[in-house]
């Protein structure tokens, strides 16, 4: 389907069912999709932490645990919340997650994390079964957040798995991308939308991203999520996102912002899964001092949250939390 026809459809079949007004959509190749005089991640804005973290919620539970003392420093850190299911549930969680970000003042981080064949069958695995739920799901997601002023990390490791799937598969993948972040320009005009920025680790060179990037709707996005989940110390992941960011300028003229995952690259290690030897990095901040072109520090992946059955995190499962990381995290 034609992406303006697509949007179109969305708009009209939501407001039959909704108050949600016809929002302006955003102008393509501008820095920010939203109000770029009061961006979402302007310097000194608070950013909102997830009431129902997990790591929150077993510190909450477990007042007499020896490891709740380190846990807790974690927990206190604003950490994004994860979206991964495509129940009919999808459009009122987001809505009040945002909504409650709204009534603090602070800036909500929100990662949509649904893609059809996510992760590549790895410990991640699923998503939404096709491309039509997929569309009806990033837009339950973008009438949630409405009117207001968030983030949104859209598919973490979409970009750099590309290669696992079939070439119609990849293609399919990259239009509903694009389709997602015309959805989200049109329904959810604030939204300052970061694709993915995970090739950090080595596997696409900055032009192989570009090229993923601008096939994927990048002139809706303001910029790209460095290192997520993928422990990039962050002097790397800027130098690949600067790379890149330098590619798409000089194609398009797109300036692109850029925020890093610091929630586990505090040591240089390699090893991805549940490394023994990792550590949680910077806080989370929108005042990063690290340049214009960098938006934000942000804790994408909640620490503690493990990786799969692997690592220290054997016997574990995907997105399941584990005191034991969670303090070996801490330090």
């Amino acid at each position: 389907m034609h992406r303006a026809v697509l949007v179109l459809t969305l708009l009209a079949g939501l407001l039959a069912g909704s108050a949600v007004g016809l929002p302006t959509r955003a102008q393509p190749g501008t820095t920010a999709p939203a109000d770029a005089a009061d961006p979402a991640l302007a310097p000194g804005r608070p950013l909102f932490g997830n009431p129902d973290a997990l790591a929150a919620l077993w510190v909450a539970a477990h007042p007499q645990d020896p490891r709740r003392a380190a846990v807790a420093d974690l927990a206190a850190q604003p950490v994004a919340r994860w979206f991964t299911e495509t129940g009919p549930a999808t459009r009122g969680e987001v809505a009040g997650f945002v909504d409650a970000a709204a009534a603090a003042g602070a800036t909500p981080v929100l990662v949509a994390y649904a893609v059809p064949g996510r992760d590549c069958g790895q410990f991640s695995a699923g998503g939404a079964p096709d491309a039509a739920t997929y569309r009806a799901w990033i837009a339950a997601v973008a009438a949630g957040i409405g009117p207001r002023k968030v983030v949104v990390v859209l598919e973490p490791d979409s970009l750099v798995h590309l290669d696992c799937l079939t070439a119609a598969a990849a293609l399919e993948r990259q239009d509903l991308l694009a389709d997602a972040t015309a959805t989200l320009a049109a329904l959810a005009p604030q939204a300052e939308v970061y694709l993915d920025g995970s090739p950090a680790n080595g596997a696409v060179t900055p032009e192989e991203l570009a090229d993923r990037l601008l096939a994927s709707g990048l002139a809706d996005a303001r910029g790209l999520a460095l290192g997520v989940s993928a422990h990039t110390p962050t002097d790397d992941a800027l130098a690949f996102g600067r790379a890149t960011a330098e590619v798409v300028a000089g194609r398009t003229g797109q300036q692109l912002g850029l925020v890093v995952d610091t929630s586990r690259n505090g040591t240089g290690t390699t090893q991805w899964c549940n490394a023994a030897d990792q550590r949680v990095g910077d806080h989370p901040t929108t005042d990063p001092d690290l340049g214009d072109d960098v938006d934000a520090l942000l804790w994408i992946k909640p620490p503690g949250e493990s990786d799969g059955d692997c690592g220290t995190g054997s016997g574990t499962v995907a997105g399941q939390f584990d005191p034991d990381l969670a303090a070996a995290l801490a330090g």
